[in-house]
């Protein structure tokens, strides 16, 4: 995986709920147009 450091605060929020047993069953993601591999 491909870190990112303005992405890193958010992620490990993440994975501590979900170690802490209060992660959802799914999640939604969004991002602005132009970003991701395609751009």
């Amino acid at each position: 995986m491909r870190w990112y450091p303005w992405l890193r605060p958010d992620f490990e929020k993440l994975v501590a709920s979900y170690q802490a047993g209060r992660g959802h069953h799914a999640l939604l993601i969004q991002a602005l147009p132009g970003m991701g591999d395609d751009a």
